[in-house]
């Protein structure tokens, strides 16, 4: 008894016995304002313990799904990285190379200019030597080298299956460009050779100058457009580049054609023969032989 007073006079309830309705009495029910009405008490009473959550609380289906993607084959492929730092490197020594030759021979470098679009600045220049043996002439034989090398091989490598194992890339560009500067030379040595053997001044000094200067111009107009389609991946910017080669190449056959008409010991038929077994053939000779590769697609 003592124990049951000293209880009621404290204030505290007990947790167990007869005194449990007053319990349940006393507790506050109200939870409407809890967290926003997100529960709501089970009509029945709080011994059933139970809350329900609103529809509008549930959880959403997510619209993230797995993808649908299949895999087509189980064994990896194997990646194929191809550098192109070594054509940067080359157009930036070309780069230097023009700025050497403008800054060092501006004068002479605008004659051979206007030499390829006036025949009386080519013939000034043959009154005063030609322009082989001179400095300018290296650094534009250069870029004349280079940039038509990487036609070539650029016109390879994007249209036609043409593949040497073990040779791609630089090593690829490499054999193209030794081709060319063999080829150069032999045909020169050849005209040269048929210009003393026959006594001819005209395929010595007209020709030969011609076919030079054009080289030498047709490597500085090539330049800016290898450039852009190396950094362009258009194939258009291609075709763009070798349509403008053949009207060069076409230009400078007309050129030789009609050069020195007054030169008697080497009549038109003559001059035709020579364009086409030194300038016409080789070429098409180049294009019979990857014409059975390219592929245009």
């Amino acid at each position: 008894m003592l124990q049951q007073d000293s209880i009621e006079n404290t204030g505290l309830r007990p947790l167990g016995g007869t005194n449990s309705d007053s319990v349940d009495n006393q507790l506050p029910v109200d939870l409407s304002g809890v967290a926003g009405s997100a529960f709501s008490v089970d009509p029945v009473g709080l011994d059933s313990g139970v809350l329900e959550v609103p529809k509008t609380q549930q959880a959403v289906r997510s619209v993230f799904h797995s993808h649908t993607l299949e895999r087509q084959g189980k064994v990896p492929l194997e990646h194929h990285y191809v550098n192109i730092d070594w054509v940067s490197v080359h157009l930036i020594l070309l780069l230097g190379l023009l700025a050497w030759t403008r800054i060092n021979y501006r004068i002479r470098l605008y004659q051979i200019v206007k030499s390829f679009v006036a025949p009386r600045y080519l013939y000034q220049m043959m009154r005063e030597g030609g322009v082989f043996r001179e400095r300018v002439a290296i650094p534009l034989f250069v870029v004349y080298l280079v940039s038509f090398s990487m036609l070539v091989y650029l016109l390879l490598t994007n249209f036609s299956d043409f593949y040497l194992e073990g040779y791609t890339g630089f090593k690829l560009f490499s054999i193209i460009l030794l081709i060319v500067l063999i080829l150069w030379f032999v045909k020169n040595i050849t005209v040269h050779f048929v210009g003393v053997t026959f006594k001819n001044d005209l395929v010595l000094q007209d020709f030969m100058l011609t076919n030079f200067v054009f080289n030498l111009v047709s490597g500085l107009l090539l330049f800016p457009v290898i450039a852009v389609s190396i950094y362009v991946p258009s194939k258009d910017m291609l075709l763009a580049a070798l349509v403008f080669w053949v009207l060069i190449f076409v230009f400078k056959i007309a050129r030789e054609l009609f050069t020195g008409l007054s030169y008697t010991k080497f009549s038109l038929f003559n001059r035709f023969l020579y364009l086409c077994a030194l300038e016409i053939l080789p070429i098409l000779i180049f294009i019979k032989l990857v014409m059975s590769n390219l592929s245009f697609v």
